[in-house]
């Protein structure tokens, strides 16, 4: 199984908080976001993912590069207009495969994914 994350967005929402942290890098529990999706794939057989990101910044790519995982992982870095249009450019990476897609901010229970999973 492959696995999809759609985090194109600019964060504005976020930023008008204060918040200046790329959204996939804000800590829920102390973990960064994406982290918990890259987590729950590899404890649950996804054999790789494809990453959109939007291009104008480079941190979640960096810090994903510098996380020791075995899975691969790898990256779209592109401006989107809305997610159905991430999700267009992630398609042709999850042809050949089941796939799953997910936003890089959903959070969920590690045992209701793997039960969502199987």
């Amino acid at each position: 199984m492959k696995a999809g994350i759609i985090s194109a967005g600019e964060g504005l929402r976020l930023r008008e908080d204060g918040i200046q942290t790329p959204k996939p890098l804000v800590e829920v529990d102390g973990v960064p976001l994406i982290d918990r999706l890259l987590t729950a794939f590899t404890e649950n057989g996804v054999a790789e993912t494809v990453c959109i990101v939007n291009e104008t910044g480079s941190a979640v790519q960096q810090h994903v590069s510098s996380l020791s995982l075995p899975l691969p992982v790898r990256f779209i870095r592109k401006r989107t207009e809305s997610s159905m249009h991430s999700l267009f450019e992630l398609s042709p990476y999850l042809t050949d495969a089941s796939f799953l897609i997910t936003t890089v901010d959903s959070v969920f229970d590690p045992d209701e994914f793997r039960r969502f999973v199987l």
